[in-house]
């Protein structure tokens, strides 16, 4: 299972873009890292899916992109 918080400060993002991105209240997000709740399977592949989505944007240079999204 991935470690939330470390992925999220790989990305830079802070809690409240993080939950932004996976459509849920930035307290979960919280309640996440502090492992208060496990993520759930669909969650994790809806960030995993997400961080390829930043992560091909970024290639292709289109990272304001990313900031309007979220």
């Amino acid at each position: 299972m991935m470690d939330i918080r470390q992925t999220r400060k790989a990305l830079g993002l802070t809690q409240e873009k993080m939950a932004a991105m996976m459509c849920v209240n930035p307290r979960t997000i919280r309640r996440y890292e502090a492992g208060e709740v496990a993520l759930t399977k669909g969650r994790a592949e809806l960030l995993r899916l997400k961080i390829e989505a930043m992560q091909a944007h970024i290639r292709l240079g289109v990272d304001e992109t990313i900031e309007r999204a979220t």
